[in-house]
């Protein structure tokens, strides 16, 4: 009886493996080939930060004679720019016009400002424009990092 017990399962163990003969073992199995591309996200990133990169020295080569970060010049400072109300920054003296505006700083009005600012707010102040996208896109992407602290006004 043993005899015959082990001669079923040996049969039964030679179907199994022959009838797996074409596939390799779950652990001999090749894994699925790494993708090497980086990811939508990772592309992402590395154009925002080479974009933040290029808007610093925009920044301080196209902005900075009038302008400071954390400080009102000749035009208001930028700290915080990104999301605020347009004409809203304190103990700056805006034309009547910026400052009845209502705009609020985004992407899409930042862009339009640093086109043209006369078309976007006839009666503004500022005499300066951006005409390559790709230098607007750096500023707006610096502006976007410059975030309020708790001392600004």
């Amino acid at each position: 009886m043993i005899a015959r017990t082990s001669l079923v399962l040996f049969v039964a163990t030679m179907t199994a493996c022959s009838a797996a003969e074409d596939q390799p073992a779950p652990h001999m199995q090749q894994a699925s080939p790494v993708n090497t591309e980086p990811s939508p996200t990772t592309q992402n990133t590395d154009t925002l930060t080479e974009d933040i990169r290029a808007g610093e020295k925009l920044y301080a080569s196209r902005c900075g004679a009038c302008h400071s970060v954390d400080a009102n010049r000749i035009g208001p400072m930028h700290r915080g720019v990104y999301g605020r109300i347009a004409g809203s920054v304190a103990e700056y003296n805006y034309s009547d016009a910026l400052a009845q505006s209502n705009i609020v700083w985004n992407e899409q009005t930042l862009d339009q400002w640093l086109t043209n600012p006369q078309d976007f707010i006839p009666g503004q102040k500022m005499g300066y424009r951006l005409t390559k996208e790709t230098d607007r896109r750096a500023i707006i992407a610096l502006l976007k990092t410059l975030t309020p602290t708790d001392a600004t006004p």
